[in-house]
């Protein structure tokens, strides 16, 4: 099983640098910048075993996932994981002030409080709890509640996936589509039966990229990794 292999390799990781050198491991629920990055089912459920085992947080990065991306308030949410930490951005405003926040689970919360000596929770700095950003944020968050944000996404999941398998199902140069919710993505590769990849030289990523944005739709190349994360509010026409 893949996902058992990959716990343990991470756990032969942690033994040889030592438990007590690491305080947590960062993820995101689904590898966006990575190349889009669907986890196996069983990844995450058999890499919170190990940390567990060895008192390790796990920190998930929901800067990509969270807020509607993935169908649900928070890409954890779509895979089983209850992390330790979440932090957030970018969909908390839709982008639309900088803005980036950290939610603890009680233990950690716990922790930090007692460490500062008192009821006061010692953890800040200059910036923290702008209300300009935080009155975009509350509005935000309404916003996704009253239209259904959430909603949407599962609806238009599964015919955006669909729809680009489709596209791409004769298409000698994609090697794979893949995604989840509204964020999907198709790996260019020079053949198709060995997923063999291009040779970077050739930039064939940035290529398709520069192509598709001529024709009017918006991508993002990793690599020779084509993404796509429609807005949230889109709809079958």
């Amino acid at each position: 099983d893949f996902a058992l292999r990959l716990a343990s390799e991470l756990e032969d990781t942690i033994h040889r640098e030592g438990p007590d050198t690491i305080a947590a491991m960062i993820a995101e629920p689904l590898m966006g910048a990575g190349g889009v990055m669907p986890p196996p089912r069983t990844y995450f459920r058999e890499v919170q075993k190990v940390l567990k085992r060895h008192n390790i947080l796990l920190i998930a990065d929901e800067v990509v996932c969270g807020f509607g991306r993935l169908g649900h308030d928070v890409g954890c949410e779509a895979y089983g994981i209850e992390p330790d930490i979440m932090t957030f951005a970018k969909g908390i405003t839709s982008s639309y002030v900088p803005m980036g926040a950290v939610a603890l689970s009680p233990h950690v919360a716990d922790a930090v409080a007692h460490g500062s000596g008192g009821s006061l929770f010692g953890h800040g700095y200059t910036f923290g709890g702008h209300p300009v950003a935080c009155a975009v944020a509350i509005e935000c968050l309404n916003i996704y509640q009253d239209q259904g944000i959430k909603a949407n996404t599962r609806a238009r999941a599964d015919e955006l996936l669909s729809g680009m398998l489709s596209v791409c199902r004769d298409c000698w140069m994609v090697g794979e589509v893949r995604g989840k919710g509204l964020i999907v993505a198709c790996e260019l590769v020079s053949d198709r039966a060995t997923r063999a990849p291009f040779a970077a030289q050739a930039a064939v990523g940035a290529r398709m990229c520069d192509e598709c944005r001529r024709e009017g739709l918006i991508v993002r190349a990793i690599g020779d990794v084509i993404a796509m994360s429609p807005p949230l509010v889109i709809t079958s026409e």
